[in-house]
């Protein structure tokens, strides 16, 4: 284990494991305005799916209104 160690995680490596030096964090903590454009896409995407939604909802009941009924033609020795 400790050849595999130091094969995948060699003490010279820029995340030093076996430092008992506190490092500084080098990055800032993530806020709302971070996330602001996937939540911004997110937002487009479900109107996008919605206004998709009503029009072929729109579309199917238009298309079907046009097609006549079984029914009505009638299919048994008219």
């Amino acid at each position: 284990m400790d050849i595999l160690k130091l094969k995948w995680w060699p003490k010279d490596s820029p995340c030093d494991l076996y430092s008992s030096v506190q490092t500084r964090q080098r990055g800032n903590a993530l806020d709302i305005h971070s996330f602001a454009g996937v939540f911004c896409v997110l937002a487009a995407g479900v109107v996008l799916s919605c206004l998709i939604a009503m029009v072929e909802s729109w579309w199917s009941r238009r298309k079907g209104s046009r097609v006549p009924s079984k029914e009505v033609c009638g299919w048994m020795g008219d």
